[in-house]
């Protein structure tokens, strides 16, 4: 059994060939091999030594050394080429990569059977929001404690008693602190929404300021002695009534309700005492950012009686000079690479967007908010609010931990750069696109839009800050009752566009109005097509406002496993918006006329995407996307027709109120 391995090794030349071994170990190996029942067990240490320095084994060893360095180097080169070769990954922040869906709380789940949503029936639908909805960050309306009786009002969360703490309907600060871990165990973050601007007459800082003309809470609001039998001046509310009501001796100002009066940024007291309350949800609870609510209404102008007509003029003047900002930066379309289908259409045809289809003025007619500075931008007074607010985010940003800030606005998107700077770690959100879209929307109307704020950026040396883009808010009737059968084109305009989407709770199914209540737009999220939606599990109590009417189908249950659905469809998209050239890409409008619209989003060595859509009533036929002929793949359709078809981009047809996802072929040649 051993014969043949003994046999090899008395074969193999020892150390020495000259002197062979000496002979009592020739007798000892002789004594081995004699006893056959004796088990072989190889080499021990001296015989290893002797034959470890042979030519056989020297060649050996270094040729399997060789062999060795040979491979590790030859891997090393192949991973380096690798690595070089590879596209390059965009370089975005956690607010730049995913969408930001905005939660009303109140009408998302309830949890304890009372009709009223609240933070823990959120948090059991967190990874619902990630997994089914495609979202990682979470918008969350004002949670703040509310003036009492105000819970089933319209205008619930904006009446605050208390920056610091959670209003008793929606939970408590344990139920928001087991609402953040659970946000953290899905790996998403959270962003609330924050009204600095005003309080409800029932805060303490309020029920002081009003109790005496020098006490130290007076200048923690606007005050102001009546101008001779009216208030001081002509500055109107959010109705276009007049926003001075009188209390005592004085009046206090007040942009929305006679119930919430508006903070004095003016005074330092203030500012610190909002940063304060930052300072507790940012190091107490851990959350994510702000978005800080009428941005462009912290700060007021001087009070003079004769206010009215001296500002207006300033107004006007801000007016123009954006105007001025837009318009000098008009590109020729006519010959431009990848532009050549606006080169055909007249400008003098195109019809104006309104001015505010959703009701409500613009704030060029608040005169007291004309806070822009002479250069075009925030006065410095208006800026230096911001920057102090934003200082508090500064301080609670660190390296894996960066809070993001976005000033909500009302004015129109070019109005975006004055709410960006350079250095700071956020976007601005602008309400406007967002008001003005409906069941009118054409393709001048969202050209006007972009085009403006593109070159307003352009303009003021802001090219490279990041933008949102919002179709739905609480403040407006829903998108699907708004824009009718063009929701889901409009959707994919929503998560195509350059910067970050912010749909509203609801839109991915496709829900409507309620056709009464206190807040149509505000219905129960209908979870399943139960009687109550799935909002609630209170035996005997209804949800604070009806749910769906036709809740069979718009159901998030139904519509999970539904090939077309609306949640479908939205699923898709948030999986596309994800893809370098649509979260960092550039983008360039290709062709356009009244109806018909598409634009290219492009991301060096990664796949290329053109968005077509038509907001069109009647089918459009052999529009030419692109001038070259070029092929290209529809990966999603707002209808569900011509999926994974290949489309020619010289001769695009679309069927009515459609909108194409369309990925590109490699082209060598293209002009983008």
């Amino acid at each position: 059994m051993g014969d043949d391995r003994k046999a090899d090794y008395e074969m193999a030349p020892t150390s020495d060939p000259e002197n062979p071994d000496p002979p009592a170990e020739k007798a000892e190996l002789q004594t081995q091999d004699d006893g056959d029942d004796q088990q072989w067990s190889g080499l021990g240490k001296e015989e290893l030594l002797r034959v470890a320095n042979t030519p056989a084994w020297n060649w050996t060893r270094n040729i399997l050394l060789i062999l060795f360095w040979v491979a590790w180097v030859l891997m090393l080169v192949i991973a380096i080429i690798l690595v070089v070769k590879a596209p390059s990954c965009p370089d975005l922040e956690w607010y730049q990569e995913s969408s930001m869906y905005g939660v009303n709380v109140r009408s998302f789940q309830d949890s304890d059977g009372d009709g009223i949503g609240d933070l823990n029936g959120l948090k059991n639908r967190i990874a619902k929001i990630k997994e089914d909805f495609g979202a990682e960050n979470v918008i969350l309306s004002p949670i703040f404690k509310q003036a009492a009786n105000t819970t089933l009002e319209a205008n619930f969360g904006y009446n605050i008693v208390n920056f610091t703490d959670v209003d008793p309907a929606l939970g408590t600060l344990e139920d928001f602190k087991s609402l953040i871990e659970q946000i953290q165990i899905n790996g998403m973050h959270i962003v609330l929404e924050f009204v600095p601007n005003h309080s409800s007459d029932k805060h303490e800082w309020f029920v002081e300021s009003s109790k005496s003309l020098d006490n130290e809470y007076r200048d923690f609001y606007t005050w102001a002695p009546g101008s001779g039998s009216g208030p001081p001046n002509d500055w109107k509310n959010y109705k276009g009534e007049s926003a001075w009501t009188q209390l005592g001796e004085q009046y206090y100002y007040h942009f929305y309700e006679s119930t919430q009066p508006d903070l004095n940024f003016r005074n330092a007291n203030v500012t610190a005492k909002i940063k304060e309350a930052m300072n507790f949800w940012l190091s107490t609870y851990k959350v994510d950012g702000f978005v800080i609510v009428d941005a462009d209404r912290l700060l007021e102008g001087p009070i003079t009686t004769s206010l009215g007509r001296k500002r207006r003029q300033v107004v006007t003047d801000v007016t123009s000079m954006l105007t001025d900002m837009t318009t000098t930066m008009e590109p020729e379309m006519e010959g431009e690479p990848g532009m050549e289908g606006e080169g055909e259409v007249d400008p003098s045809s195109e019809p104006k967007p309104e001015t505010n289809p959703s009701g409500g003025n613009r704030m060029a007619d608040y005169v007291q908010y004309s806070t822009m500075g002479s250069d075009g931008g925030l006065s410095e007074a208006a800026q230096g609010v911001l920057d102090d607010l934003y200082s508090i985010m500064e301080k609670n940003s660190y390296l894996g931990k960066f809070r993001v800030f976005i000033p909500q606005h009302s004015g129109d998107l070019e109005q975006n750069v004055l709410y960006q700077k350079q250095g700071w770690r956020g976007f601005p959100s602008s309400l406007s696109f967002a008001n003005q879209i409906g069941d009118s929307t054409d393709s001048y109307m969202i050209k006007d839009h972009i085009t403006k704020l593109i070159d307003a950026k352009a303009k003021a040396g802001k090219s490279d800050l990041w933008d949102s883009w919002m179709i739905g808010h609480a403040g407006i009737s829903r998108l699907a009752s708004r824009a009718g059968n063009s929701a889901r084109a409009l959707t994919m305009l929503l998560y195509t566009l350059p910067g970050t989407p912010m749909p509203f709770y609801g839109d991915e199914l496709g829900l409507k109005n309620l056709s009464s209540g206190v807040s149509p737009q505000l219905a129960p999220y209908p979870w399943d097509s139960s009687s109550s939606g799935g909002f609630t599990t209170g035996n005997g109590t209804d949800p604070w406002q009806d749910v769906v009417a036709d809740l069979e189908t718009v159901n998030a249950e139904t519509q999970a496993t539904t090939d077309g659905s609306f949640l479908k469809f939205v699923q898709n998209l948030s999986e596309y918006s994800s893809k370098p050239s649509i979260a960092a890409g550039s983008f360039n409008i290709t062709s356009m006329n009244v109806n018909f619209f598409s634009y290219i989003r492009s991301f060096p060595e990664w796949p290329k995407f053109v968005v077509a859509i038509n907001l069109n009533d009647e089918k459009v036929n052999d529009i030419s996307v692109l001038e070259k002929k070029q092929m290209g793949k529809v990966v999603l359709s707002a209808s569900g027709t011509m999926m994974d078809e290949m489309v020619d981009l010289t001769q695009l047809s679309l069927d009515t109120n459609d909108a194409y996802l369309i990925e590109l072929e490699e082209c060598e040649t293209c002009l983008f």
